[in-house]
């Protein structure tokens, strides 16, 4: 059996002592806990967790030595909060390249690379809320772009098999790279000298919705409030701290809708955006934290589908309106008074 406490150790290149000193233990303690010898305290575990920017479970989990899958994700879980040498994200993929595209299997997810300035490849961010990115696809010799090649195939088939892309950003070569979140392949294009490149769209996220609301003039009354602006999870830097959000969960909650036989409307206006406007409208809704995100603890907390809810862009622009955020239940009443007080008078 193997600790995750150890995986996290081989993949951060840790000094025993160094830890040990920083979380206030004896090496000889440390020692016995990466080893399985003893338990973890919960004070402990906590200290490890902040160390290592990881969730405490990926700490204290035990797993067989040849669970490969749960090894690969507490690697890839350190790597999302932790600059990053090109030569440790090679070791986990198992690929000895240290850059461009690394696939991986069981289960199938990418790693991408992807250097902005001074690499071999122009790639560039297309947008200033770094929603877009442009990626260019991996050539083969004599400057070939083949769509067929297996590093690029595995990109644009993420999609169609709905597995994640995980996006690592570095501005310089010399630099480590920083984890970007999730994205998706969206459309090949091609330049000049039959170039090509991909373009990748982050994965949805309340946070570059609300950055366009925000272009928008739609959160004038909050000034204060764009250190709070939401992903989900843990807090990074960025312009601004964001809040990392699982992009699959919101698919989860309107395919759990639909499976249900339900339509996707408002559930504070009852707005139906494809009955409204027809084909156009099929499957336009926004998707709601009913406990603001901003309340969730740094390392993150689970999001169920009951604390989502589906909302349209008007009721949910007016319940992020101001600082202290309106409730779905609470708009919703406000929605039929004002109805109740229309009909009375027109």
């Amino acid at each position: 059996m193997i600790r995750g406490l150890e995986v996290l150790c081989n993949i951060a290149k840790v000094d025993f002592t160094i830890v040990a000193n920083e979380i206030g233990v004896a090496k000889q303690t440390f020692n016995d806990w990466v080893r399985s010898n003893r338990n973890i305290p919960t004070k402990r575990l906590q200290a490890l967790s902040e160390y290592f920017k990881v969730n405490p479970k990926y700490i204290s989990v035990e797993l067989d030595e040849n669970d490969f899958e749960s090894i690969i994700n507490i690697q890839i879980e350190y790597v999302k909060n932790n600059p990053i040498s090109a030569i440790e994200i090679a070791h986990i993929s198992g690929r000895n390249q240290t850059v461009g595209i690394h696939p991986l299997e069981d289960p199938k997810r990418v790693i991408i690379m992807c250097t902005l300035k001074g690499g071999t490849y122009p790639n560039e961010w297309l947008d200033e809320n770094h929603v877009l990115l442009k990626y260019y696809l991996r050539k083969q010799q004599h400057d070939v772009y083949n769509i067929e090649h297996k590093d690029n195939q595995a990109v644009i088939k993420s999609k169609a098999e709905d597995y994640p892309i995980y996006v690592f950003v570095r501005n310089e070569s010399k630099e480590k790279f920083k984890y970007e979140g999730e994205f998706e392949f969206s459309i090949i294009k091609e330049e000049e000298k039959g170039r090509k490149y991909f373009i990748l769209k982050r994965a949805i996220a309340e946070v570059h919705e609300n950055a366009l609301m925000e272009q928008l003039g739609f959160f004038e009354n909050m000034e204060d409030d764009k250190d709070e602006i939401s992903i989900e999870g843990k807090k990074r830097l960025k312009q601004h701290y964001i809040r990392e959000r699982d992009p699959k969960i919101v698919g989860k909650k309107i395919k759990s809708v639909l499976n249900s036989g339900n339509e996707l409307h408002c559930y504070c206006c009852e707005l139906d955006f494809e009955e409204f406007y027809g084909e156009i409208g099929e499957g336009i809704i926004c998707v709601h934290h009913k406990k603001p995100i901003s309340e969730y603890e740094e390392v993150g907390e689970v999001t169920t589908l009951e604390n989502l809810e589906l909302v349209c862009y008007n009721c949910h622009r007016i319940i992020h309106r101001k600082k202290e955020y309106m409730g779905v239940d609470e708009l919703r009443e406000v929605v039929l008074n004002r109805r109740k007080i229309r009909a009375k008078f027109y």
